[in-house]
């Protein structure tokens, strides 16, 4: 198993969410989900932050996402999500919102199927996210 990033941020842990949501979700990463990624992530860290500091850290978890085995990542998402639900440096009510992040990344290329869909219903289900958001999203 690959180790994450060493300093490990919330950055980091959602880009990580968000490359297993693209690749698990359809089957592939596509250049318009990577585009929907980095903007999202963007958002994220907000307008302080440089285009570089968010490239180190879309290419920092992209190495401990991409480093894991297929096998490992789902394990790894889910500690990923429960480091989330705990950090004091992302409260708990901004949970929903990686779900919006998520619908955003599955339409950006064109749709969202069905897998996709099941894999947002997963997620929620983790960062324990009310039914009525979800359904409000999808």
């Amino acid at each position: 198993m690959n180790n994450p990033p060493k300093e490990l941020n919330v950055g980091h842990m959602l880009s990580y969410i968000y490359y297993f949501f693209a690749k698990f979700g359809d089957g592939q990463i596509v250049v318009e989900e990577q585009q929907s990624i980095y903007e999202t992530i963007t958002e994220w860290m907000g307008k302080d932050s440089s285009f570089e500091e968010n490239k180190k850290v879309l290419l920092e978890a992209w190495d401990w996402f991409d480093g894991c085995d297929d096998y490992e990542k789902p394990d790894v998402l889910e500690n990923v999500m429960s480091l989330l639900k705990k950090s004091d440096a992302f409260p708990n009510d901004m949970l929903p919102l990686i779900l919006a992040d998520l619908v955003k990344i599955a339409k950006a290329d064109g749709e969202i199927s069905g897998n996709e869909t099941a894999l947002i219903l997963r997620i929620a289900l983790s960062l324990e996210i009310d039914m009525a958001y979800i359904k409000a999203l999808l």
